[in-house]
């Protein structure tokens, strides 16, 4: 892919880069122009010169206001002037604390050969704008004024603030065996039916849970989505350093919103606080996205074990070590 097809395809997101292309274009081209016409002049001088050329002495604070530049910008093109004999800098008589920038004569009398070159680059310019067919300068000005009115942060902070309002709300919950029991197996049944077949293991653990999960030292978490239970997921406890994360589920409509990670998050917390130094699951490697999902929370391939074979489907293992900070 080169570097057109990847301007493109980010469009207005790469609009900053793009510019700056075409600017780099521009003053690499103009540059060749001066030199041609062995002018020791910079593109970059010109908005500087220009306001410079009445002969007046301007404060560096006034150039960078009146031009709209940034501070350290208009210094870097007034020391390169100055260096080139082009300006002179002096100490404001009324402040000494600023810097009066003022045109040599040296630099006053580039203005003649300046004049011709500009004015057979203002035409040049003029004729690739018709080419092409727009006018860009009143497009720039157009965007420039709109975006002093509220530039490009507060509006991207202001998109964020209101995605974040419309978002779903999700939140992670306790299992209550009373409420969540057979929001549970469902949850579950219908995720096992749409990859495998329901085995007899599932059923052991789905009809009880809390017998099977909970009263061993186990946990249960529920996600809910805008209030209603869309997910779920379970500890297992091997041992009192060791938990199985297992029976993790998230509703059809749920996918993609992000639960399953908050969710597979909120078990690695919880089985952290219950003293689990390690976390396993099994899985199948026809599972692309869930495996994914737990290589994101810090998941690594193990060795299949025994435990495996309690589940026809599965055949992968996978661990994560809870002592290493940054795993979670």
């Amino acid at each position: 892919m080169n570097k057109h097809d990847v301007f493109f395809e980010l469009g207005l997101l790469s609009l900053g880069s793009r510019l700056k292309r075409l600017s780099d274009q521009m003053m690499y081209q103009v540059s060749d122009i001066y030199r041609h016409r062995d002018i020791d002049f910079e593109p970059s001088w010109l908005p500087v010169f220009s306001l410079l050329q009445d002969g007046e002495a301007r404060a560096v604070t006034d150039i960078s206001y009146t031009l709209g530049l940034a501070h350290p910008s208009v210094i870097q093109i007034t020391n390169a002037m100055i260096k080139k004999g082009v300006a002179v800098s002096q100490k404001d008589p009324s402040d000494s604390r600023r810097r009066l920038i003022q045109l040599t004569e040296s630099g006053t009398s580039m203005l003649n050969n300046l004049t011709v070159v500009w004015d057979d680059i203002r035409e040049a310019v003029g004729r690739i704008m018709e080419e092409a067919n727009c006018n860009l300068l009143q497009d720039i000005e157009a965007v420039e004024k709109v975006m002093t009115h509220q530039n490009l942060f507060h509006r991207t902070e202001k998109q964020h603030q209101q995605r974040a309002l419309a978002s779903p709300k999700v939140e992670i919950v306790p299992y209550e065996n009373a409420i969540h029991r057979q929001l549970f197996k469902d949850l579950n049944v219908a995720w096992v039916k749409r990859w495998f077949t329901m085995e007899a293991a599932d059923y052991e653990v789905l009809d009880y849970p809390q017998e099977n999960i909970i009263d061993p030292g186990g946990a249960i978490l529920m996600a809910k989505l805008d209030g209603e239970v869309v997910g779920t997921c379970a500890l297992i406890k091997v041992n009192s350093h060791l938990f199985e994360l297992s029976k993790m589920a998230v509703a059809e409509k749920a996918r993609g919103s992000g639960l399953g990670r908050q969710l597979g998050q909120a078990a690695l917390e919880k089985a952290q606080k219950m003293g689990a130094k390690k976390v396993k699951l099994y899985s199948n490697d026809i599972l692309k996205p869930a495996l994914r999902l737990y290589q994101k929370l810090g998941f690594q391939h193990m060795p299949l074990d025994t435990e495996a074979e309690k589940y026809q489907r599965s055949n992968v293992k996978m661990e994560i070590d809870l002592t290493v900070k940054e795993t979670i």
